[in-house]
């Protein structure tokens, strides 16, 4: 993880860092993504 911003923007955000596989599907990045930047109160990007 690490953080990241937009150009111009003053909101921090997590950008995370997948490593997809076929056995893992993306929705449940994304899933737990949302659900990270919930519990931190942050925007959450892939």
């Amino acid at each position: 993880m690490r953080e990241a911003r937009e150009e111009g923007s003053d909101t921090p955000a997590l950008r995370l860092r997948t490593y997809l596989t076929p056995s893992i599907p993306e929705s449940l990045f994304s899933y737990l993504a949302g659900y990270l930047g919930q519990c931190l109160g942050v925007p959450t990007e892939l």
